[in-house]
């Protein structure tokens, strides 16, 4: 069996289990995930829609009466500060967001981004500043903004959807 199959396979994997929890438990509102298809991408981008002004594409959002409420970022894998901060970056700058072939502003989502590390370890410290100082230069709500950090995925997703539940709420 092809190694890169397996892994290929496995990504987004909870990502998806969170996704159908948050559309079977969120009355009144869509939710859009990346299954792991390219049918199911969710591009941020700027302008007009084209694959020259995408920015990234995110991992779910959260819609209610037509408006992007919340746009989560899950890093399932350990990943690098500096590209959970480049999906937070992206998402910042993009004007748009397509959800299931339909185009939304962005205008002020919560934003959750969900990394897979230790809740107090090096990477919390680092994004934790380094998220100070984009706060400053774009002009971020860091009210809006959480990070979630958890060393094991199953926990991380529950977080995740707690937070997505708080957000809700205010």
């Amino acid at each position: 069996m092809n190694k890169m199959k397996v892994r290929k396979n496995t990504l987004g994997k909870f990502t998806a289990i969170l996704g159908k929890r948050l559309r079977k438990r969120l009355e009144g509102c869509e939710v859009y995930y990346d299954h792991g298809d390219s049918s199911s991408r969710i591009p941020v981008y700027f302008g007009d829609y084209s694959r020259k002004n995408i920015l990234s594409f995110v991992d779910i959002v959260v819609l209610k009466d037509g408006d992007v409420k919340i746009v989560c970022e899950i890093e399932e894998t350990a990943s690098t500060p500096k590209k959970v901060l480049g999906d937070l970056v992206s998402i910042l700058l993009g004007e748009k967001i397509r959800c299931g072939g339909t185009d939304y502003l962005l205008s002020s989502p919560a934003i959750v981004i969900g990394l897979q590390a230790k809740e107090k370890g090096v990477k919390d410290n680092q994004i934790s500043g380094m998220l100070d100082r984009l706060s400053r230069v774009f002009n971020l709500d860091l009210e809006m903004t959480t990070l979630v950090f958890s060393e094991k995925p199953e926990e991380l997703i529950n977080n995740v959807e707690k937070s997505v539940m708080e957000f809700l709420e205010k």
